[in-house]
């Protein structure tokens, strides 16, 4: 059960935040004896996220807080969002209502909901805060709560300070959302916070948030943190000061991907003059670019885009353009053919890649010639750091970043 996944001790925890699918009817009280007790002398707050009910999510944290030998009233309990004290509130449903109540300006810079759904007046409470909100954070929002947010009796609804957004949008079939223009005239960072398995049960849609956004002009957005998808697309003239790019993939979703796809993406990707730093993954089995590419982004320092596989002709070309790369991790078929090894010449490839990491594709036949890798790291005059995974090494170590890259 829940309890007996905790340790016994933890004398420096201050809040527990649990996640659970369990349903109300599959909940049964713990199976410690009366005497079991949790040495957590510091907790204050318990949020436990159970979509399937708040009612249980409240039991939860209600069995934890008795093993914990402490009292309710010695607690704060948020089922399905989290609440914290100070300007930086994550709100409850209750918390909400409260607020609301007082009928006053609040000066609340960054809230926080798993569903907005299950607390009614979040819309009104986050209109309310337009003046003072830094951050907003959700899980999980309907058509009809982001129209909530953007407009109020049909007028719109402008956020001054807003910088950061993290959140899911829900899907309702033939229901476009307009948003007005200068919504978020200093929105600086979107993470599309796609996470759970629970939010596509839900209807999100990967994407769907940063597409909404990209129909109105984001003259301060420099950071984007996306799940890579078959939705994938970027308005990129309505982005003039994107600076920073991360896809991500989530191994226990898989999703099949068109390559011709992929391969658009991040030509259109490296095409962003303004880029200084790109993360881009594919799903896997993954994509190989062959074709020649076009790179404008010459003042890119970072490019990790894991198992998609790159052509020597493109790694070439690309070293060529990028003449500020510091770090640059791809995948590479560690043979030659005529074409690539007509390509040969003395002159250092960069003069600026200082970290290079390559995953290798297929084994090398045994050749007098050097082999694609050894060609290039020969060629790199300033490389420090280099390394190199190959065959199905390769494979599992990338499977292990994605995981662990999850979780940041």
């Amino acid at each position: 059960m829940l309890i007996e996944c905790l340790p016994q001790q933890l004398s420096w925890t201050e809040s527990i935040i649990v996640e659970t699918d369990l349903a109300i009817d599959q909940f049964r009280p713990v199976g410690k004896p009366i005497n079991y007790q949790l040495d957590i002398p510091l907790l204050s707050a318990i949020h436990v996220i159970c979509p399937a009910s708040s009612h249980l999510a409240y039991i939860v944290a209600q069995a934890i807080a008795r093993f914990a030998n402490k009292s309710s009233c010695d607690l704060l309990f948020a089922p399905n969002a989290i609440y914290a004290t100070r300007a930086d509130t994550f709100v409850s449903p209750v918390w909400v209502d409260r607020q609301l109540e007082q009928n006053v300006n609040l000066p609340i810079s960054s809230l926080m909901f798993t569903d907005m759904e299950l607390v009614p007046n979040a819309a009104t409470l986050v209109r309310k805060c337009h003046n003072s909100l830094v951050e907003l954070k959700f899980l999980h929002c309907g058509v009809e709560q982001l129209k909530a947010l953007l407009y109020y009796d049909n007028k719109p609804v402008q956020y001054p300070w807003l910088r950061f957004l993290h959140g899911a949008l829900n899907r309702v079939e033939h229901q476009d959302i307009k948003v007005p223009p200068n919504t978020f005239p200093r929105l600086e960072y979107v993470h599309e916070m796609v996470i759970h398995r629970w939010q596509y049960q839900a209807g999100v849609v990967s994407h769907l948030l940063i597409n909404t956004l990209m129909t109105i002009k984001l003259p301060r957005l420099r950071m984007l943190r996306l799940r890579t998808s078959r939705n994938m697309t970027l308005a990129l003239h309505n982005l003039p000061a994107l600076r920073y790019v991360r896809y991500y993939t989530l191994s226990e979703l898989p999703e099949s991907l068109d390559g011709r796809i992929v391969v658009e993406q991040f030509q259109r990707l490296l095409q962003v003059p303004t880029l200084h730093h790109l993360r881009f993954y594919d799903q896997l089995p993954t994509v190989s670019v062959l074709n020649g590419l076009q790179v404008d982004c010459t003042e890119l320092t970072y490019l990790d885009i894991g198992m998609i596989v790159l052509s020597f002709r493109n790694i070439v070309h690309m070293l060529d353009r990028l003449y500020r790369l510091h770090t640059f991790m791809f995948a590479l078929r560690n043979t030659w053919t005529s074409p690539q090894s007509q390509q040969l010449h003395s002159d250092a490839l960069s003069r600026s890649v200082e970290k290079l990491k390559i995953y290798i594709i297929g084994a090398m036949p045994k050749s007098n010639m050097l082999s694609p890798v050894e060609e290039i790291v020969s060629r790199l005059p300033l490389l420090a750091e280099m390394v190199v995974q190959e065959g199905k090494h390769a494979l599992q170590t990338f499977l292990n970043r994605m995981k662990d890259e999850q979780n940041c």
